[in-house]
């Protein structure tokens, strides 16, 4: 509503939720980009560090990506539901970018990415290095090149701290965890459909925050994954 609203009111409250409200960092930012927000100085650092977390977090999904991909095609489902976890991330940072450097040309990224063909990114890529601070540039490049998954994992190792994921029960217990990073309905459904089709993961500790879910899907699917085969 905020967003909607716009002007400098709008900004104060919607800065103040950024900074207090972690949670809520997502549509902040959508919001304060909505409202032409450009961030003063002072407020760079805070915002270029959660740059980097954001970062941090898809380098995360590239490797469950990675996990999946090697495992049974029964996984198909949840990996293209990161592969949309990860341009949520994407769609992030180009808002986190409009906010602090030059809105024309992360426009023009933006527009250049959903061409989605070899040289609109490329191009799209040398803008954000360009534009955006040095390393976060280079790892955003890194992270949105059209390299399959193994070789942007490759690239990127340096930034992941977590042991690899070995199977795909790592990887649903990563997600319905929800820490670190807060993802959408539709993926933690898969997670919990897969729980039992596929890995069997039996730690109803897992599922027990879902079963009283306001979520229709993530309620019922919590059932169904809490259910004795």
């Amino acid at each position: 509503l905020c967003g909607k609203i716009g002007g400098p009111e709008s900004i104060k409250v919607l800065v103040v939720l950024m900074q207090t409200k972690p949670m809520f960092f997502s549509p902040v930012i959508k919001a304060l980009h909505r409202c032409k927000f450009t961030a003063p100085e002072e407020l760079k650092p805070f915002l270029e560090n959660m740059a980097r977390q954001c970062i941090s977090n898809g380098v995360e999904l590239l490797h469950m990506q990675k996990a999946l991909d090697d495992q049974d095609s029964q996984c198909k489902h949840l990996s293209n539901s990161l592969r949309y976890e990860l341009e949520e991330i994407r769609e992030l940072l180009l808002c986190l970018f409009g906010c602090m450097y030059d809105k024309k040309k992360i426009d023009q990224v933006r527009f250049a990415l959903m061409a989605r063909d070899q040289d609109s990114i490329a191009n799209a890529m040398e803008i954000i290095e360009i534009t955006v601070k040095r390393d976060i540039g280079k790892h955003f490049s890194r992270m949105f090149e059209t390299w399959n998954v193994d070789q942007r994992c490759i690239t990127l190792h340096s930034l992941y701290k977590e042991k690899d994921f070995k199977n795909t029960g790592q990887v649903i217990a990563r997600i319905l965890s929800e820490q670190p990073i807060p993802f959408q309905e539709w993926t933690k459904a898969c997670a919990l459909f897969l729980s039992r089709e596929v890995s069997h993961l039996r730690d109803i500790s897992l599922f027990k925050k879902f079963l009283n879910s306001e979520s229709r899907i993530l309620r019922e699917t919590a059932v169904y994954a809490s259910a004795i085969p």
